[in-house]
């Protein structure tokens, strides 16, 4: 993987299983299919837990009709499932009976226990897109089956680009577009406007300065780091950042972020 891309490393995803024994995935024409356990999808083992599926193909299309509990709600988004504009993915919640079985998670999962996360992941939404690449909204919806346009918008967060936005698109994306690192540190600055919204209530707009630099410059030694050929195998990138409101908003609570806030502060 490159050392500029997020989840390089595949550790990330990993984080679904707090939720699901089970995640699968839809994009470019394929459907993914991860099974741990080796006991939930047909013809996978402990060896080859998950499955790879071409749903142009007359077996991956056979197989989607043959499940339309596991298929259903990704075929909301595409009449295959997977040509979506984009990546469909699907975690089907761990309810209490699979938990007291699950050798991944105890904990399970209801209606009410998820409507909550969302709940909490919609009020930390504004501080999510500060430091993504190329994210620029986070919306939740709900959804009660039937055509995708039926679904109802619970919350949303965008970032404000209404002026400047290929500059500003141009600034968030700088790490990814593969920079070198030179004599001198690099600062990438930019204003960031970031607006949420629920159903009912006004919409609210918080302006953010956010500073990256990436390097520390000639015998820095993170620099030096990220050059030494016995740490190359960790494609260290010395790029960090800080973010701080500018509308005087409430007092700022520190918090790590690693592109997403992590939960300390």
């Amino acid at each position: 993987g490159r050392s500029t891309k997020t989840g390089r490393f595949g550790l990330g995803f990993n984080a679904v299983y707090h939720l699901t024994d089970v995640p699968a995935f839809c994009s470019r024409g394929r459907c993914v299919l991860f099974d741990p356990h080796a006991k939930y999808l047909p013809g996978v083992d402990p060896m080859n837990p998950g499955k790879s599926v071409d749903v142009s193909s007359a077996a991956g299309r056979d197989l989607i009709a043959s499940d339309p509990e596991v298929f259903g709600p990704l075929l909301a988004f595409s009449e295959d499932g997977a040509s979506a504009d984009g990546t469909v993915f699907r975690f089907a919640l761990r309810d209490a009976a699979g938990a007291s079985s699950s050798r991944l998670s105890r904990r399970g999962w209801t209606r009410d226990g998820m409507s909550e996360l969302l709940d909490e992941t919609l009020s930390s939404a504004p501080e999510m897109l500060l430091f993504l690449k190329h994210v620029e909204c986070l919306e939740v919806c709900h959804w009660r089956g039937g055509p995708l346009s039926s679904a109802t918008t619970v919350g949303s967060a965008y970032i404000d680009l209404t002026s400047g936005a290929e500059a500003v698109r141009k600034r968030r994306g700088y790490v990814a577009s593969g920079p070198r690192l030179s004599r001198n540190p690099v600062n990438v600055d930019y204003l960031l406007g970031i607006v949420s919204s629920r159903p009912g209530a006004d919409s609210t707009a918080q302006e953010w300065l956010v500073c990256n630099t990436l390097g520390d410059g000639d015998g820095g030694q993170a620099n030096a780091l990220a050059a030494d050929p016995k740490l190359s195998h960790l494609r260290l990138l010395p790029y960090a950042g800080v973010a701080a409101r500018t509308d005087g908003g409430p007092p700022p609570h520190g918090r790590a972020y690693c592109f997403l806030p992590l939960p300390c502060q």
